[in-house]
C-alpha cells in the first residue's frame, strides 16, 4: 500500500469514526432525557416485547432513525410499523415486537422489530385511530380497526381531502376534530 493510499484510508476511517461519534452523541443526549421501559413476559403468554415511551427521530438525513425513549434508554423501531410510528414524533406510545440487540460493529443499541403499536397520548389526550371515511350523505366518520364507526361532526378542509387515510384524531365532546395526524396516506 502506498503512503498516499494509507493516508487516504486513515482519513476515511477517521471521518467514519467522527460520524459515528456524532450519531452516538445525538442518540446518547436524547436517551439521557427519557427512559424506555422494556417488558418481556413468558413466551407462552406474551407475544413479544413491549416498549413504552415517547417517539423521537434522531440522526441526520439520510440516516434518520425512529426511536421510542423514556428516562434513560432509547430503542430504535424497525420493521413494517416503523413508517406509521415515525409520524408520531412527540406522542407517547406502547410498541409491541421483538427486541434485537445491536452488534458492536453496527454501533447500535437495541432495536425493536415492531409488529403493532398503541398511541397512549398526544399532548396528554388519548386519540382515536382509524380510517377516515365519508358517508353517502357527506358526513365524515372514523372506521376503527375494531370496525366501530366514530362520527366526526366537524372536519377541516385539509383533513377532508384525506378520505381513506389512516389517521389519529382528538375530538371534543361534540365530535368535532380538534387535532389529527396522518399515519398512512390514502391509497
Amino acid at each position: 500500500m502506498t503512503r498516499t493510499s494509507k493516508r487516504t484510508a486513515t482519513r476515511t476511517a477517521a471521518f467514519a469514526a467522527l460520524a459515528l461519534v456524532g450519531t452516538l452523541g445525538l442518540v446518547g443526549s436524547a436517551a439521557c432525557s427519557r427512559q424506555v421501559r422494556v417488558e418481556s413476559g413468558p413466551a407462552d403468554s406474551t407475544p413479544g416485547d413491549t416498549v413504552s415511551g415517547t417517539v423521537r427521530q434522531v440522526g441526520n438525513s439520510p440516516f434518520v432513525r425512529t426511536v421510542v425513549q423514556s428516562d434513560q434508554r432509547s430503542v430504535q423501531v424497525v420493521g413494517p410499523e416503523e413508517e406509521e410510528i415515525s409520524h408520531l414524533v412527540g406522542a407517547r406510545v406502547s410498541v409491541v415486537g421483538e427486541i434485537e440487540e445491536g452488534s458492536e460493529e453496527q454501533a447500535m443499541g437495541p432495536r425493536l422489530r415492531a409488529s403493532g403499536y398503541t398511541i397512549v397520548s398526544v399532548d396528554g389526550d388519548r386519540p382515536q385511530v382509524g380510517y377516515l371515511r365519508q358517508g353517502d350523505g357527506g358526513e365524515f366518520f372514523l372506521r376503527t380497526e375494531d370496525g366501530d364507526r366514530v362520527p366526526l361532526t366537524t372536519v377541516s378542509s385539509t383533513l377532508a381531502e384525506k378520505v381513506g387515510a389512516k389517521v389519529w384524531v382528538v375530538t371534543n365532546d361534540r365530535g368535532a376534530v380538534t387535532r389529527y395526524g396522518i399515519l398512512r396516506e390514502p391509497t
